[in-house]
C-alpha cells in the first residue's frame, strides 16, 4: 500500500509539475498569442546603490545559502524509508534543482529565459507538495495516529469520544471536510487577476540584467495551478467523505499534490502584487521567503532530530484490506 500510495503522490505532484512544460511548447510557437518574455517591450530603468546591492545579495547572499541547507537537509535524510522523512527529502532536492535553474536563467540567459524560468516554477511546485505531505504525514504518524487502530489518537482528551471505539464521527476528518472545501473555494481567487506583464532592463554594477514577469509566466501562476488544483482537491474530499477513516492515506495525497500547486499560486500572487513596478523587491523578498521556510524544515530536524531519527521507522500500521 504504501508502493502505491508514493505512486499516486509523485505521479499528482510530478504532473502538476510538468504542466509548465507543455504550456512552454504552447506558447513558444505562439499558439495561443500570449506574450512571451522574448516579445516584451525593450525599456531601460536605472537602478539605485539600494536595488543593485538588494539584487547581489538576493543572488549571492542568499541563494547561496538556503541552496546549500536544502542539500544539506537532504543529505541528512539520506537512506531514511518513513514516508515523511521520505518526501521531504524529495522535497528538498526538488527545491535545489529548482533553484539551480533559477540561476542558470540569471548567469546564462540573464532572466530572458522562459523555460529556465519555468523549470524554476517546476521544481517550486513539486518541492511544495512534497513538503505537505511531509507535514500532513508526519503530523499523523508522529502526533494523532488516526491510521493506527493500535496507538492512541493524540486528540482523544480534546474530542472526548473517539470514532474507532464510540461509533461518532472523527473530529479531524469533519474538520477536513470542511478545510478541504475551504481551500477549493481560495482556488477561484487567482482566477479573476488578470495578467500584467512587466519587464524593463538595468544594470547591476557595469552588468546588464533584465528584470521580467511575463504573461505567460502570470498565467501558470494564477490560471494553470488553481486550475490544476481544484480537482485534486475536489478528489480528495470526495474520497475522504465516501470513504471516511479507510480513506485517509489517499485524501491526504490528493490533498498534498493540490495544495502544492495552491501554495505557489499565493506565494507568487501575494509577493508579485505589492511589487509590480519594482521587481527588485519581488526578487529579494521571494529569495527571503524560500530562505525561512528552508531554514524552519534545517531547524525542525536538528530540534527534534534524536524523536526523528532515533532506531527504526515508526511502527507498521494496521492497512484496511480494501486498500491493499
Amino acid at each position: 500500500m504504501r508502493f502505491r500510495k508514493d505512486l499516486v503522490l509523485a505521479g499528482a505532484i510530478l504532473l502538476g509539475g510538468a504542466l509548465p512544460l507543455f504550456i512552454y511548447w504552447l506558447w513558444s510557437g505562439a499558439h495561443l498569442g500570449i506574450q512571451t518574455t522574448a516579445a516584451l517591450p525593450d525599456v531601460f530603468r536605472a537602478s539605485s546603490h539600494a536595488r543593485q546591492s538588494a539584487a547581489l545579495f538576493s543572488a549571492f547572499g542568499i541563494k547561496p545559502v538556503y541552496m546549500t541547507l536544502s542539500l544539506l537537509a537532504a543529505w541528512f535524510l539520506r537512506g531514511r524509508r518513513e514516508p515523511d522523512l521520505m518526501s521531504l527529502r524529495r522535497a528538498m532536492l526538488a527545491f535545489f534543482i529548482g533553484e539551480a535553474f533559477c540561476y542558470v536563467n540569471i548567469f546564462a540567459y540573464h532572466h530572458e529565459s522562459d523555460l529556465s524560468e519555468y523549470l524554476h516554477s517546476y521544481g517550486m511546485v513539486v518541492a511544495l507538495g512534497f513538503a505537505a505531505f511531509a507535514f500532513l504525514e508526519g503530523l499523523e504518524r508522529r502526533v494523532l495516529s488516526l491510521d493506527d487502530a493500535g496507538r492512541k489518537c493524540a486528540l482523544l482528551g480534546l474530542c472526548g469520544r473517539c470514532g474507532r471505539n464510540d461509533g461518532v464521527d472523527c473530529g479531524v476528518i469533519r474538520l477536513f471536510q470542511y478545510l478541504i472545501p475551504a481551500c477549493l473555494v481560495l482556488a477561484g481567487l487567482p482566477l479573476l487577476v488578470e495578467p500584467s506583464p512587466v519587464s524593463y532592463h538595468t544594470l547591476i554594477g557595469r552588468f546588464p540584467y533584465h528584470y521580467v514577469h511575463s504573461a505567460a509566466l502570470q498565467l501558470y501562476e494564477s490560471r494553470i495551478c488553481p486550475l490544476f488544483a481544484a480537482p485534486l482537491l475536489a478528489a480528495s474530499w470526495l474520497t475522504l467523505v465516501r470513504r471516511k477513516r479507510q480513506a485517509l492515506a489517499w485524501s491526504r495525497v490528493l490533498f498534498s499534490a493540490g495544495l502544492g500547486l495552491l501554495l505557489f499560486s499565493y506565494l507568487r500572487l501575494l509577493l508579485f502584487s505589492p511589487f509590480r513596478d519594482d521587481l527588485v523587491w519581488f526578487d529579494l523578498w521571494e529569495e527571503a521567503t524560500e530562505l525561512l521556510g528552508v531554514a524552519s524544515v534545517a531547524i525542525f530536524l536538528w530540534i527534534f532530530k534524536r524523536g526523528l531519527f532515533a532506531g527504526a521507522a515508526a511502527p507498521a500500521r494496521t492497512v484496511p484490506p480494501d486498500l491493499l
